[in-house]
C-alpha cells in the first residue's frame, strides 16, 4: 500500500503490468517505478524493500529459474499481486526468458555518512553491476556513482547487480566535488598510478572513499591530488586490470584491514 499510495502522490495512474501482457513493456528513466528482471533478482526485492513491490508477474516456464516458487510464497505473504502470464509478454521487442519479473517504486537513496566506494564516469553498467555486488558482499552499504543523470535504478543496472543494488544505497554525483562537499570527513583513496602507493603497503584508515575510474581512460590526473593514490601491485604481461576486478582486490583489501560494521 506504501508504493501505491506514494504513486498517486506523485500524480500517477496505476496501470498494472498484467493490463499490457502482449504488448511491449517499456521502461522510462523519468518513470517513479522500474523492473527487476528474474527470480533472483526479484527474490532480493522482496528480501530488501518488499513494501516497495508493485506486482509480480510469473511467466508460465515448464523449467522456473532458482528460487521461483520461494519468490512467489514471499510475494503472497507480503500481499504483493501475482498474475500469471503466458510467455508473449515481451521486452524491448523480445520474448522475455526469465520466470518472474516485478515492477516496484523507486525509492529517495542517499548515501548515509562511513565508508563508501565511488565509481567515475562509468561507461558499462555490467562493471557498475559487479562492483555494487562486491561492496554489499563485504559489507560496504553505500556506493557513490560520479556521472550526471545517471539512472540508478535502471533494470540494466538492477540486473548487472544480480540485485545487490537493492539492498544498499546508490547515489549519483554530478560531479567528484559535489561529493566531497557532503563527505569531507572521508580518506580519499584514488586508484591510479601517478604518485601511488602499492596497496600492499598504503595506510587504509576508516572512514574511506575507494575511487575508480572509467573503464578506458582510468581516473584523471587531477585525482591524485584528493588523497592517496593507490595501484594494484601486479605483474608486467597485462597493462591494466578490468575496473570490476580492481574494485574487488580494492574493496577485499580495505574491509579486511578496517572491518565494517555491518550492524
Amino acid at each position: 500500500m506504501l508504493a501505491k499510495r506514494r504513486l498517486k502522490e506523485l500524480g500517477f495512474s496505476i496501470i498494472r503490468l498484467s493490463d499490457r501482457l502482449g504488448e511491449f513493456v517499456h521502461y522510462d528513466s523519468e518513470s517513479p517505478t522500474s523492473y527487476a528482471m528474474g527470480a533472483t533478482l526479484v527474490y532480493d526485492l522482496m528480501r530488501f524493500r518488499p513494501e516497495m513491490v508493485m506486482h509480480v508477474i510469473a511467466i508460465n516456464d515448464e523449467r522456473p529459474e532458482r528460487y521461483h516458487d520461494e519468490t512467489l510464497q514471499m510475494a503472497r505473504e507480503h500481499g504483493v499481486p501475482i498474475t500469471f502470464a503466458n510467455d508473449q509478454l515481451m521486452w524491448n521487442g523480445r520474448r522475455l526468458k526469465h520466470s518472474i519479473i516485478a515492477e516496484f517504486v523507486k525509492w529517495e537513496d542517499e548515501l548515509r555518512p562511513g565508508s563508501h566506494v565511488v565509481i567515475v564516469e562509468p561507461a558499462l553498467m555490467g562493471n557498475v553491476g559487479a562492483i555494487i555486488r562486491t561492496a554489499l558482499a563485504f559489507g560496504i552499504h553505500d556506493v557513490a556513482i560520479i556521472k550526471e543523470g545517471l539512472d540508478t535504478f535502471s533494470p540494466s543496472l538492477v540486473r548487472g547487480s544480480m540485485g545487490a543494488r537493492l539492498g544498499l544505497h546508490v547515489e549519483a554525483f554530478s560531479s567528484f566535488e559535489e561529493y566531497r562537499e557532503r563527505f569531507g570527513e572521508n580518506h580519499i583513496y584514488a586508484f591510479m598510478l601517478d604518485g601511488a602507493v602499492g596497496l600492499s603497503d598504503v595506510k587504509k584508515i576508516a572512514p574511506f572513499s575507494l575511487v575508480f575510474g572509467n573503464e578506458t581512460v582510468g581516473l584523471p590526473a587531477e585525482y591524485a591530488g584528493y588523497g592517496q593514490p593507490v595501484f594494484i601491485e601486479q605483474g608486467e604481461d597485462v597493462d591494466s586490470l578490468n575496473v570490476a576486478t580492481s574494485a574487488a582486490l580494492g574493496i577485499y583489501a580495505f574491509t579486511r584491514a578496517c572491518p565494517i560494521d555491518t550492524d
